[in-house]
């Protein structure tokens, strides 16, 4: 495979945090060759492209307690359980893309109410009260 010089007009934020002895050159040769060759580049989300490579990243430790969020859906995220939290006792993960239980919390609401690990959080509700 000939990899050509890098097609990325501007990469913003190169150094920062940048871990040592870490070679990146890999993934920029896969990325370049993805925007040179994709047959439909109009299809190409660069804003996709970049969370489905931290969501592999993050995948690939095979930590059920370690997840990542896209700033959107982390930012909704954090305004559901700010403000006043009492919590329902239970711990949360993600698992095939949903909000899973990862045990709920001995005598807690959830545990109380029968929730079991392994049940998913399908929707978030707000409630005003």
């Amino acid at each position: 495979m000939k990899i050509d010089q890098p097609s990325i007009k501007t990469l913003v934020n190169q150094g920062l945090g940048r871990p040592q002895n870490v070679d990146f050159e890999l993934f920029w040769q896969v990325w370049n060759k993805i925007n040179e060759k994709y047959v439909d580049k109009s299809k190409l989300d660069v804003e996709k492209m970049l969370y489905g490579a931290i969501g592999g990243m993050v995948d690939s430790v095979g930590d059920p307690y370690t997840i990542f969020l896209e700033p959107q859906v982390s930012k909704k995220f954090q305004e559901e359980i700010s403000g006043t939290f009492s919590g329902v006792g239970i711990e949360i993960g993600k698992r095939d893309d949903f909000i899973t239980v990862i045990a709920p919390i001995k005598n807690s609401p959830a545990y109380k109410a029968g929730i079991k690990a392994g049940d998913r959080i399908l929707q978030l509700i707000q409630n005003d009260c």
